[in-house]
């Protein structure tokens, strides 16, 4: 497991594709081949296909759509691992009350 200053490195290098213009058109393509796999499903469903071969086919889709959409997934928990990290640094810590450990018992 990598310490604290090898994972903020890393989620801060891929945090920085998030913004990226490569990083943008990638996505934006990968949701315009979603919505044409949708359509073309659609209309093969309301065509009258036979629904076992269409299950087949909306199995398919749905694990290629979910391939596509992996590298977004990955960017999106570092993003959100940089937030954790910084809202940790930015927390001090509770003050504890060490007169409490040697209260005694009621």
């Amino acid at each position: 497991m990598p310490d604290d200053r090898t994972l903020r490195r890393r989620a801060e290098q891929l945090s920085t594709l998030d913004a990226s213009p490569g990083f943008v058109f990638m996505n934006e393509e990968i949701d315009k081949k979603a919505a044409k796999m949708r359509d073309a499903l659609a209309a093969r469903l309301i065509a009258g296909e036979e629904v076992a071969q269409l299950q087949r086919q909306a199995d398919y889709d749905r694990g290629f759509v979910d391939g596509m959409r992996y590298p977004r997934e990955v960017v999106k928990g570092a993003v959100n691992t940089m937030r954790r990290l910084d809202q940790q640094l930015a927390e001090p810590p509770e003050p504890t009350d060490e007169w409490s450990r040697h209260a005694s018992p009621t």
